[in-house]
């Protein structure tokens, strides 16, 4: 594993970072939208397909590199 200058790994990062995605949502799925405002449904339903095309885009990405893991585990 490699450290950076800053003292942390990039899987540091990685891990921190899906975390705070999977607590965020969390928090709303925690939320009963039934109670939003009609603004706070739309921008919602905005950001999220935003969203949504950026984790496409992101998985595609690690896919795209990851024939290692056919050669690790032979899947």
């Amino acid at each position: 594993m490699s450290i950076d200058h800053w003292g942390t790994s990039p899987g540091d990062l990685i891990e921190s970072a899906l975390a705070a995605i999977e607590t965020s949502l969390q928090e709303l799925l925690a939320m009963d939208p039934t109670y939003w405002r009609t603004s706070q449904k739309k921008d919602y339903l905005a950001k999220v397909e935003k969203l949504q095309a950026q984790q496409a885009a992101l998985t595609l990405r690690v896919l795209a590199v990851s024939g290692d893991i056919a050669e690790e585990t032979g899947d």
